[in-house]
């Protein structure tokens, strides 16, 4: 796939791994893509940093997402109930706390009405509290997909030569050149790399976007105006 690539848009890729190692991250996510994108002068750059996005404010909306998730040792990450923090974070963003609902619902129904089991329901199934965590303690998901952002929390990868692409990151450059098609471009640039990142929804970008209040559907509009005033 990458032989169709722009200069500019393999020049991204590359960064995205260089960025990826200076920060230690095991492997290159979504974030790393958005990154590398802020970083290459140009009209793309341009439309992220007038909506607020660049290099400045994109590694520091990371670096409050990693901070926000807290490792045990010997463990990816932990879950609040069946919600990653990183979700509860993503969550927090757009105005709903978990921490504040749960704390509603028990100051009118009682302390640890959420962790009840459901009236009933199957043996050991567990109440509404699994979906906001419980107080005083964490579980680990199970039988759950590991997120983007505990990949990048897992073992450092400073001093690796090569990275690995996350799930995200990966289905991301794949729908680059699926919109590079649909705009019926013959190549894929960094505007189709930013539109890819868009697309996916998903992983650490797509967090960081919310966390900045990005209107991903006007800077969609925008970049593609911009491809087809260039073709």
């Amino acid at each position: 796939m990458f032989e169709h690539f722009t200069r500019t848009a393999r020049d991204a890729v590359v960064g995205s791994q260089e960025t990826a190692a200076r920060l230690g991250h095991p492997a290159i996510g979504t974030v790393h893509l958005l990154l590398a994108v802020t970083d290459r002068p140009g009209r793309v750059a341009d439309a992220l940093a007038g909506n607020g996005v660049t290099a400045v404010s994109v590694e520091r909306e990371l670096t409050a997402l990693l901070d926000a998730v807290t490792t045990a040792p010997g463990t990816p990450t932990e879950w609040r109930g069946d919600v990653a923090i990183d979700d509860a974070a993503a969550l927090a963003a757009i105005g709903i706390d978990l921490d504040r609902i749960r704390e509603a619902v028990e100051s009118r129904f009682g302390e640890g009405v959420l962790d009840r089991p459901v009236s009933g329901g199957a043996s050991g199934r567990r109440g509404l509290g699994r979906l906001l965590g419980r107080r005083g303690g964490r579980r680990r998901g199970r039988g759950r997909p590991v997120r983007e952002l505990d990949l990048l929390r897992s073992t450092s990868g400073e001093g690796r030569r090569h990275l690995p692409f996350t799930p995200a990151a990966r289905k991301a450059l794949e729908l680059a050149l699926r919109e590079a098609i649909r705009l019926g471009s013959r190549e894929i640039t960094e505007a189709h790399l930013l539109l890819g990142l868009l697309r996916t929804g998903e992983g650490t970008a797509a967090a960081v976007l919310g966390r900045l209040a990005v209107p991903t559907a006007q800077l969609r509009t925008v970049v593609e105006s911009g491809l087809r005033r260039s073709a």
